[in-house]
């Protein structure tokens, strides 16, 4: 009998995305490795645009990692050696939205009514929570100096859905601005610059690169154009900082640790 670990991510079309999150499992294993004198079982899987819904994949994880399978669901990169007594599940969410509070917990209920195996399921607190995140988004922008911050992310329409975003900022002492509601950061640019800000650092709130990464990447040299007076700096996603896999491994460790 074995522990594993499957980390759960929105899902995305874009290649780019599903390479960085499969690149994230590879880089986690020798981590683990040295952390626990153990070769991982850990594996990925997708809440939404995958080509089996979450709890499917759960049951799937589960079930041929007892009958001692490579796992070769294109969400599930992995190989396991045994029945599994503990699968430890773990959202890669930046929020806790209507994704973390109901969707997940509602597929990994429906998956433990579906195994035929004595694995026990652990739903784990979601990435963004963690105490070291924070900390994380400090250091990034320091690595971004400039006179005024802004913390770019998607937004949610739902009445609260950006507290924690605006608490994120206000930590950071950085101005909150958003890729799909208001204020967007053309507005919270323009809004900046009319005070006297003309050293902006954008550090967005995302984890992998993908469509809407590139597509703030040209928003940005748009801005660039109609501000020219300004000067921009632009983060890279969350992924890409080097300390990203030190927070994931320490997020895995303490997730596992709380619930045994």
């Amino acid at each position: 009998m074995s522990v594993a670990y499957l980390l759960i991510a929105h899902g995305s079309r874009d290649r780019r995305s599903q390479s960085a999150f499969a690149a994230l499992v590879e880089q986690l294993k020798p981590h683990l490795h040295a952390a626990t004198a153990e070769l991982p079982t850990i594996g990925i899987a997708a809440l939404e645009l995958s080509v089996q819904p979450l709890h499917q994949q759960i049951v799937q994880f589960v079930h041929q990692a007892a009958t001692q399978q490579t796992i070769s669901h294109p969400t599930l990169v992995t190989t396991v050696d045994g029945p599994l007594s503990d699968l430890y599940l773990f959202p890669l969410f930046l929020l806790p939205g209507m994704h973390v509070r109901e969707d997940i917990p509602a597929e990994v209920a429906q998956a433990g009514t579906l195994l035929t195996t004595d694995c026990r399921l652990h739903l784990c607190p979601y990435l963004g929570g963690q105490p070291g995140f924070v900390p994380l988004l400090r250091r990034l922008f320091s690595q971004l100096p400039a006179s005024q911050r802004l913390l770019l992310a998607h937004g949610s329409r739902r009445f609260g859905g950006n507290a924690p975003i605006e608490a994120i900022a206000g930590r950071l002492n950085a101005t909150p601005a958003y890729w799909a509601i208001a204020p967007s950061l053309a507005e919270q640019v323009s809004q900046l610059t009319a005070q006297g800000h003309q050293q902006l650092a954008i550090q967005p709130y995302f984890l992998f690169p993908g469509g809407i990464t590139t597509a703030i990447e040209d928003e940005v040299n748009w801005l660039q154009k109609q501000f020219d007076t300004a000067q921009f700096q632009l983060g890279r996603p969350l992924c890409d900082a080097p300390e990203f896999i030190a927070l994931v491994l320490d997020w895995l460790q303490r997730g596992s640790q709380v619930l045994q």
